[in-house]
């Protein structure tokens, strides 16, 4: 009786071994697993990490085009403003010339 006691006490040590090996075992495939995940998506954020680097210098570099066009377009309309006005006074010289010369005609 005694022998069976201990046989089956063993039997049940040896079946919460084996029971404990398994769970641990599986523990550690899922930890496996998880850390493969973890490490695939570390990689997807370091990708996004740099993209949005990439995209702000992207967007940088567009800004300063868009800054050095216009300063540009400003120039070239102060430039256009000059040049109208100076057509401007060079078409009131001649339409006074114009006007002094219709004066002399009509005079004679």
């Amino acid at each position: 009786m005694l022998r069976d006691r201990a046989r089956v006490a063993e039997k049940v040590i040896s079946d919460l071994k084996k029971t404990g090996e398994e769970s641990v075992d599986q523990l550690m495939e899922t930890l496996s697993s998880q850390k493969h995940k973890q490490e695939k998506l570390d990689g997807e954020v370091d990708e996004y990490r740099r993209s949005v680097v990439q995209r702000e210098a992207d967007i940088s570099r567009k800004e300063e085009e868009i800054s050095r066009l216009k300063r540009m377009i400003e120039l070239e309309t102060n430039e256009k403003e000059i040049e109208i006005r100076r057509i401007r006074s060079e078409i009131d010289e001649q339409n006074k010339v114009i006007e002094n010369q219709q004066k002399i005609i009509k005079e004679q």
